[in-house]
């Protein structure tokens, strides 16, 4: 997508002021080189009533690009950064980096 990383972390901090920063983790499913028909199953499988298409439109259904500061796994350090240059503790960052992850499996599983 067009998103910025400033407005990535920007919605991850309004996200925290809604439902508190306990019930908000970073998912590590950076989708590369899949086929697009996955992304459309992904988006519209037994579980819709209409189809939709996320980012994309109805003339192109493919993969959204992704963005310049997430690009590949090891990128995931630009969000923890940006976290904390946007005002994040890093004691906050950590858990949304992945001790929430841990704390939710330890709970639950």
């Amino acid at each position: 997508g067009d998103c910025t990383l400033e407005e990535f972390c920007k919605m991850v901090n309004q996200l925290v002021g809604m439902i508190g920063i306990e019930h908000i983790g970073i998912g590590s499913d950076l989708c590369k080189n899949w086929p697009d028909e996955v992304v459309m199953w992904m988006r519209n499988g037994k579980w819709t009533k209409k189809k939709d298409y996320g980012e994309s439109t109805n003339k192109d259904t493919s993969w959204p690009k992704q963005p310049a500061w997430f690009e590949k796994g090891s990128d995931i350090i630009n969000i923890f950064n940006g976290l904390i240059k946007s005002g994040m503790k890093e004691g906050n960052a950590f858990k949304i980096m992945g001790s929430n992850w841990l704390e939710f499996m330890k709970e639950h599983f």
